[in-house]
């Protein structure tokens, strides 16, 4: 709501009620006018209203009306007179329990709605500010409840509320994924050098910094899992931290120290080497302590993925990120589980999945249909495919998932869920953290004695990816789960643990369909970006064929190569995508980096003009050539060579070409004629991809070629027959015309 008063909310004590909490509740916070005029007789109060018993009412206290809030408290007055832009701080203290006159009457366990009431006169009417609300998860009664004071049922009706005690609660198991995810950082184009990586700008470093977005998030898992923090045992065995293989690797190649490009082109020595590495190194302590899991790469977009439908950069963007994980952090990951952006997967993505190492997958519960209904309430499904497998789903509360989007300084809205006007996002910042916290509580103090609750039976906590709180938001809520535990109202449950179960032989889930929501939709990868990035992939495929790994050289062709994998990995980001024209352009450059990178490979792979005319000596003279490959890497060639009618060249088959070296080729040529003429040659992959530019050599051959053939022959028939003659004279003794004129004296 919108008025001439706006209420901030500074704090709410106790943020979750137990029996060690007080027994009062007591709300801090600013009134300011925003008006032009006087606002007069200021007074703030408490409302409450019935405790929720189901998701749409977790996530609709937005519209609920005053008369909604039946229970309240008498008003505590805040000042006779508020100037226009003025503010005036409040606090607002009342018992939780039932008692005459001034009481939230809160009777049982359970998450209820709070209302801030503000009222005053403003221009001689009376208004009101109903802006600020929250949830309040009651775990425990205070003890100071005394039976006594519990009125009796027929004076339920005076409160307007009338719930009765609920039952003994088993605890719910409770797993919280973490995200460490940051949007790729690497330029467009940059490969390691000398100087490391190359990044589009220092936001990576300011995150790392102490204060900064991804320092909070790891700085809040640290103080939760410290030996003396409440319950730390049991939060560090309910955690698991999700992590962007590519952020970790980005990291790891940052601490030894990277370039940042600068406007106007170039780039110069970035100033967070240290930064990374102190960070990277506490990551490294955590993940001891804690599970780890891989995120999809650089936020690859899976829907993307599957249309493009190669399997090559599908595997390096979800199977290989264990890989990297365990080998950077030296901790093993859970193994085979996809945690798509958003919690969402289209049919498309499910048939690439299923089957392949990466086969159970993690998504919203509002992204399914179980039994072909919502799949409210049900932890596991398995989603039908085209092929004859299905796939393992695991659902998290989309509720709950939509209350933690909206908390910390960017609130959003899941692509799962729709804008509205009553939503948490548009809700004061201390608000949605406590909604937050009251969310998580929520399944475990729903009654489900009558079995028609569609509650979650286990609690998956999943953020949004680049989720930014503060450090006090970061440990209220870790406070909120270690307190659920404390007081066996949730058990940690590991999420290693929940992803066997998914996948579990022999394991009957309900079967599912995907519901891919229309949101996801509108910010799709563009074809005019998978139709670039399918074209790089084949020209680097091309490239790799050539490559081969020498034991001599540490570097393989793998590893050299993967720079420009993982760019194209990063062209199919989900990061961003709320600009898709920005977002757009800088998939388009980063496939086109590639394809300029390895059109420069080409380049450095060639035959050496020799210059000049080369010579054959003779009809079978060889041809010379000299081949360069000034890759670090060897290299794999045939020689394609052509020429006019009378030379031909024999195969030479496959060749290999040292990293940054090169060889003398001899190819076996026959000539039958005696000219100069010119031989086009050039390499090419072992498949005929031609690679490089063409040369041409002038060659020039002494070969005498058929003429002079015949003519050597009838020289030498004639001087057979000139020797037989004389000799036929001699041995008649006759002399040989020949001799007259020259007989010896």
């Amino acid at each position: 709501m919108t008025g001439p008063l706006a209420v901030q909310l500074d704090s709410i004590t106790p943020a979750t009620v137990t029996r060690t909490t007080g027994p009062d509740l007591t709300v801090t916070g600013t009134i300011t006018n925003t008006s032009g005029s006087e606002a007069a007789a200021l007074a703030v109060r408490l409302q409450r209203a019935a405790r929720v018993s189901s998701q749409s009412e977790l996530l609709s206290t937005g519209a609920l009306t005053e008369p909604q809030y039946p229970i309240f408290t008498p008003s505590v007055p805040v000042a006779d007179m508020l100037g226009p832009g003025e503010s005036q701080s409040f606090t607002a203290s009342f018992p939780l329990l039932p008692a005459e006159g001034d009481s939230l009457y809160v009777r049982e366990p359970g998450v209820f709605p709070i209302l801030v009431n503000v009222t005053a006169q403003h221009e001689g009417i009376g208004i009101r500010d109903h802006s600020a609300r929250f949830l309040l998860p009651v775990l425990e009664l205070p003890p100071a409840q005394d039976a006594a004071d519990a009125p009796r049922e027929n004076e339920d009706d005076e409160r307007g509320d009338s719930e009765a005690p609920s039952a003994e609660r088993d605890p719910v198991p409770l797993t919280m994924l973490w995200p460490l995810i940051e949007e790729p950082s690497i330029a467009a184009g940059s490969t390691a050098g000398e100087d490391g990586p190359t990044l589009a700008g220092n936001t990576l470093a300011e995150s790392l910094a102490p204060g900064g977005r991804l320092d909070v998030l790891l700085a809040v898992v640290e103080r939760a899992i410290a030996p003396g923090a409440p319950g730390s045992a049991l939060v560090s065995s309910s955690l698991c931290l999700l992590l962007d293989p590519d952020l970790i690797s980005t990291i790891d190649a940052m601490r030894s120290g990277y370039q940042v490009a600068v406007a106007g082109g170039g780039t110069a020595p970035g100033n967070g080497a240290g930064i990374a590495g102190r960070w990277l190194d506490r990551l490294r302590a955590v993940a001891q302590e804690v599970c780890i899991v891989a995120a999809p790469a650089a936020q690859a977009d899976l829907e993307a993925l599957a249309r493009l439908q190669h399997q090559g950069l599908s595997e390096r963007a979800l199977a290989r990120g264990s890989e990297v994980l365990a080998s950077v952090l030296g901790a093993q990951p859970v193994q085979g589980i996809t945690i798509p952006d958003e919690a969402v997967i289209s049919t498309q993505a499910a048939d690439m999945l299923a089957g392949t190492p990466t086969n159970t997958v993690v998504i919203s519960d509002d992204a399914a249909l179980v039994d072909a209904r919502p799949a409210r309430g049900e932890r596991f499904a398995a989603l039908a495919t085209e092929g004859d497998a299905s796939l393992p789903a695991i659902l998290l509360d989309g509720g709950q998932a939509q209350v933690l989007a909206a908390t910390g300084a960017r609130p959003s809205v899941p692509v799962f869920a729709e804008p509205t006007d009553i939503g948490a996002v548009n809700k004061d910042r201390l608000a949605r953290l406590q909604d937050s916290i009251g969310a998580i509580a929520w399944p475990s103090l729903v009654d489900r004695g009558d079995g028609t609750t569609a509650a979650p039976s286990a609690t998956l906590l999943l953020p949004p990816r680049e989720w930014s709180i503060s450090p006090a938001e970061g440990d209220a809520l870790m406070a909120s789960i270690a307190t659920l535990m404390l007081t066996n109202s949730a058990v940690p449950a590991p999420f290693g643990a929940i992803a066997d179960e998914a996948r579990r032989p022999g394991a009957i889930h309900p079967p599912g369909t995907v519901q891919y929501p229309q949101r996801h939709e509108e910010v799709r990868v563009p074809d005019s970006v998978l139709e670039d990035v399918l074209r790089a992939s084949r020209s680097l495929e091309e490239i790799a064929s050539v490559l081969v790994p020498d034991t001599n050289n540490p570097l393989t062709p793998d590893a050299f190569l993967a720079p420009l994998r993982d760019e194209l990995v990063r062209a199919l980001t989900t990061a961003g995508r709320d600009d898709p024209g920005t977002a757009t352009r800088m998939a388009a450059r980063r496939a086109e980096s590639v394809s300029q990178a390895i059109a420069r490979m080409h380049e450095q792979i060639t035959i050496l003009n020799p210059g000049g005319v080369q010579t054959l000596a003779s009809a079978q003279s060889p041809l010379l050539l000299v081949a360069r490959n000034d890759l670090p890497v060897a290299v794999r060639v045939r020689i394609v060579a052509t020429a006019p009618p009378g030379v031909a060249f024999e195969e030479l088959g496959i060749q290999q070409l040292p990293p940054r070296g090169s060889r003398q080729l001899s190819i076996p040529t026959r000539v039958t004629n005696n000219r100069q003429f010119a031989v086009d040659v050039q390499l090419s992959t072992p498949e005929g991809h031609l690679l490089g530019e063409a040369i041409r050599i002038s060659v020039r051959s002494t070969a005498y070629g058929r003429i002079m053939t015949i003519l050597t022959g009838t020289a030498g028939a004639l001087l057979l027959i000139l020797a037989g003659r004389r000799l036929w004279h001699r041995f008649r003794g006759q002399p040989d015309p020949a001799d007259e004129g020259h007989e010896h004296p």
